[in-house]
């Protein structure tokens, strides 16, 4: 949220004893996990601000929207989040490539090779490997073909 609401360039630092200053006058829709929806509900009911939230009491919250997002609003409002921050960014994809012994211009043996790399993409991601942060993405030559799979993110 802190990102979200710094301008590009800049940082801004929160410190633990001023994150519930830091969200409480913040509308609801910018806490994580609430979307249009809920938005919608939080407000039908006269919760407008984060500390709206915040000061609402588990139980009302669960009552009001089940166990596990009841539970995630409380916590979120309050600054707790479990969630691990990540700090290098993800690879999103994996490739393979071949080079061709001799130009091949025929669109079939390409499909061929282009399937058969891409079906070695998706072993190693059955496998557990996870790409590294410089693969290439998708690419076809008259000597070269590479396959590209987007990785399979845990959710």
């Amino acid at each position: 949220m802190a990102a979200a609401s710094t301008p590009p360039g800049t940082t801004t630092v929160i410190r633990q004893t001023d994150v519930e200053s830091w969200l409480c006058p913040r509308p609801v829709a910018a806490l994580h996990g609430v979307g249009p929806a809920t938005a919608v509900k939080l407000r039908a009911y006269g919760l407008h601000t984060i500390g709206d939230i915040a000061d609402t009491p588990m139980t009302t919250l669960v009552r009001l929207f089940g166990a596990a997002v009841g539970r995630a609003l409380h916590d979120h409002a309050r600054g707790q989040d479990p969630r691990t921050v990540q700090t290098e960014r993800i690879p999103k994809s994996l490739a393979a490539d071949r080079a061709f012994e001799h130009d091949v211009l025929h669109p079939g043996e390409h499909r061929r090779a282009v399937l058969a790399l891409a079906e070695e993409v998706a072993a190693r991601l059955r496998d557990g490997h996870r790409p590294s942060a410089d693969c290439p993405c998708l690419a076809t030559t008259a000597r070269t073909t590479s396959a590209v799979c987007p990785e399979r993110r845990k959710s």
